[in-house]
C-alpha cells in the first residue's frame, strides 16, 4: 500500500535540484538569462580591457564578436545552440586575442570543427525565422531529416569555403602574409566538412526528439513552458 498517496503526501521537496536546475535553465533577469549570457558578456568586458590596453584589433574582434552573439541572442534559439554558437565565437574571439592559433598545437583544426558546427546549425535556425524552410515541429519522415541534413551541411561548408577565399583574396591581394596553401586549404575544408555535418546531425536528433525550435522559459510552478 502506497499511504504516501493516499494520504496526499507527494515527493520530497529538493531544493538544491531545483536551484541547479534554475541556475543552468534560468530565468535569472530580463537581461542576464542564464550562464549563456555570462559568455556573451565576456565578450564586452574584454572588449573594453583591450580598448584600455590600447589593443584596438582584439577590440574589433570582440566588440564584433558580442554583437554576433547578440545576434543570435535576438533569433531566440533553443538553448543548446545558443550555447553551442557562444563556444564556437569563444574559441575564434579569445584564441585570436591570446594567440592560440600560433602557440597551441591544431587550434586552427579545432576552430575550423567548432565554428561550421554551430554555425551551420545557427543558419538553419535563421532560416526558420526567416520562412524559407519549414519549422522542426512540423511532423517529419526520414526524407524530411535527410534534407534537413543536407541543407545544414551545405550552409555550415559554404561558410568554410566563403573564409578560405576571405584568406585567399587577403594574402594574395593585399599583402597579408598569411601563408595559405594548398594543403592547408584542403586539410581546412575537410574539418570544416566534418564540423558543418556535426551541426546537422545535432539538429536532426533536436527534431528526432519532437524539441522545440525556440529557447524555453521558466512556466508556472518550475514547469517549463513554451516561448
Amino acid at each position: 500500500m502506497q499511504t504516501s498517496q493516499l494520504s496526499g503526501v507527494g515527493p520530497a521537496p529538493r531544493p538544491w535540484r531545483d536551484g541547479w536546475s534554475r541556475f543552468w535553465l534560468g530565468d535569472w533577469n530580463p537581461i542576464i538569462r542564464d550562464p549563456i549570457d555570462v559568455i556573451r558578456l565576456a565578450f564586452l568586458a574584454g572588449a573594453i580591457v583591450t580598448a584600455i590596453e590600447g589593443d584596438w584589433l582584439a577590440t574589433l574582434r570582440l566588440t564584433l564578436t558580442f554583437l554576433a552573439t547578440l545576434a543570435a541572442r535576438a533569433l531566440d534559439l533553443p538553448r543548446p545552440f545558443d550555447l553551442a554558437f557562444n563556444l564556437g565565437m569563444a574559441f575564434q574571439a579569445w584564441g585570436n586575442v591570446f594567440h592560440a592559433f600560433e602557440d597551441v598545437y591544431a587550434y586552427d583544426k579545432l576552430i575550423h570543427f567548432v565554428l561550421p558546427m554551430s554555425m551551420s546549425a545557427l543558419l538553419y535556425f535563421i532560416a526558420l525565422r526567416l520562412r524559407v524552410l519549414p519549422d522542426l515541429e512540423h511532423e517529419s519522415g526520414i526524407r524530411q531529416r535527410l534534407g534537413i541534413l543536407l541543407v545544414t551541411f551545405s550552409m555550415g561548408l559554404t561558410l568554410g569555403v566563403g573564409y578560405e577565399v576571405y584568406e585567399y583574396v587577403i594574402d594574395n591581394w593585399f599583402g597579408g602574409n598569411l601563408e595559405v596553401g594548398y594543403g592547408d586549404t584542403i586539410a581546412d575544408l575537410v574539418d570544416d566538412a566534418a564540423g558543418a555535418a556535426a551541426g546537422g546531425l545535432l539538429v536532426i536528433v533536436w527534431d528526432t526528439y519532437g524539441w522545440g525550435t525556440r529557447r524555453r522559459i521558466p512556466g508556472s510552478h518550475g514547469e517549463e513552458a513554451q516561448s
